[in-house]
């Protein structure tokens, strides 16, 4: 499996996508109940869409699971996407949301794509081993020595635990 080129994919699929979240503000539409405390929005379905698509391009092999319909999960390889990580923020005009793509192989994330386009955030991981640091585009950092911010509720939190009050 060829990781730095379905990395490469990924990118662009995110990138796709958070052209389409930062559009969308203007267009969300009505939101879409999927059961207690759930919900999606058109532009959810709109990036979900294209990411599809976009990996279905690079290789169609792999299947996709994404929240808002669904695919299929293979033992192997699949991707798994969560178009907009935090809807209702989202709808609420809040930057907290983002869009998260995972590479999934034999149960384990290989690689993970996560764009909180609003915050001018960009983060990827491969193979447990390495962040992309968002403030130097190109330049990889060991995963151990990498500051990765977490959102966590209202807050930020590094892994270190520090918490910075949003």
């Amino acid at each position: 499996m060829d990781l730095a080129g379905l990395l490469l994919a990924a990118e662009r699929a995110v990138d796709s996508g958070a052209d389409i979240l930062r559009h969308g503000r203007a267009h969300i539409g009505a939101l879409i109940g999927k059961g207690d405390r759930d919900f999606a929005t058109s532009v959810d379905l709109q990036i979900e869409s294209a990411i599809r698509a976009l990996l279905a391009d690079a290789d169609r092999r792999i299947p996709f699971l994404g929240e808002e319909g669904g695919g299929e999960r293979a033992a192997r390889a699949s991707w798994v996407l969560d178009p907009i990580d935090g809807t209702i923020n989202f709808s609420r005009d809040s930057p907290l949301c983002t869009i998260s793509l995972s590479l999934v192989v034999e149960g384990q994330p290989v690689l993970g794509v996560v764009d909180a386009p609003f915050d001018h955030v960009h983060l990827t991981e491969i193979d447990h081993s390495v962040v992309q640091n968002p403030l130097q585009p190109g330049h990889l950092t060991p995963y151990r020595d990498a500051t990765v911010p977490i959102v966590d509720g209202l807050y930020l939190r590094d892994p270190s635990g520090t918490v910075a009050s949003r």
